[in-house]
């Protein structure tokens, strides 16, 4: 975490960006539902965690399990397509 004050003593606290190092399980059905545990460095300053399985999928709601870890659930999505995870924090 990092703190800024303005000049007329605003604050302004910002975030390192989230860093994802590994995740699994790796593979699921293509119905959904699969837990995903991520892991890396979730910043504990967030209070809106997101993970996003395609470019073009909505977002489904991540937990923060530890400073280390979070999870998603799976949406459905098309089989036989390999899909990039990026996960958001407070909407960014």
């Amino acid at each position: 975490m990092f703190n800024a004050n303005s000049n007329d003593g605003l604050n302004f606290s910002y975030y390192a960006p989230v860093n994802v190092s590994a995740l699994f399980p790796s593979t699921g059905p293509a119905q959904g539902d699969t837990l995903v545990s991520l892991i890396g460095n979730f910043s504990a300053l967030g209070s809106n965690y997101a993970c996003k399985f395609a470019e073009d999928e909505p977002e489904v709601a991540g937990t923060r399990q530890s400073a280390s870890e979070l999870t998603c659930v799976t949406r459905t999505l098309p089989t036989g397509t390999l899909y990039f995870i990026s996960v958001t924090l407070n909407g960014d």
